[in-house]
């Protein structure tokens, strides 16, 4: 096995349930997930040469990710698949009331994402799902600090009003 090959094992056992997670949020599909995510490995093995270290390894595997994954909803059209959110990271209090009330909450921010511009829905989703910071997700979608922080904010006002007296 040659040196390209090592790397790009190490990389592989580093980054792909991120990446599969990832894909799987964008085309909300466990099976096109799976595809996906073999396809933006092989595109990773590929331009493994092109990779200058301007950015964290991780940052550009998630921009390769982004796009192709965005590519191949732009070749289905979006014909709404249903989605699936990781949110292992809200802390869910013991209390079962509460939890009840977490658990509607959830659906129901699941539900209003796709009412959300595209941006938005995908900064949301890096900064809450994926746990992100802000300067990592302009990195990843190659945007300025203020148009992450417009998105995130945006994305919060109008996931407030959707929710408006419904919890």
């Amino acid at each position: 096995m040659n040196k390209k090959e090592e790397e790009f094992n190490e990389i592989v056992k580093m980054y792909y349930q991120k990446v599969y997670n990832l894909s799987k949020k964008i085309l909300k599909d466990n099976d096109k997930a799976f595809d996906a995510t073999q396809e933006i490995f092989i595109k990773v093995y590929k331009n493994l040469n092109k990779f200058q270290g301007r950015s964290e390894i991780f940052t550009w595997i998630y921009r390769i990710a982004i796009n192709h994954c965005l590519y191949l909803l732009k070749k289905e059209k979006n014909k709404g698949i249903e989605e699936e959110i990781e949110w292992e990271k809200i802390p869910f209090p013991r209390d079962i009331e509460k939890e009840y009330e977490n658990k509607r909450l959830k659906e129901l921010i699941e539900k209003y994402l796709n009412k959300l511009a595209p941006l938005e829905k995908m900064v949301f989703l890096l900064y809450h799902s994926d746990g992100l910071k802000i300067s990592e997700i302009c990195e990843v979608l190659k945007l300025k600090e203020g148009t992450i922080k417009s998105s995130l904010f945006n994305a919060h006002k109008k996931l407030a009003k959707f929710l408006e007296g419904k919890i």
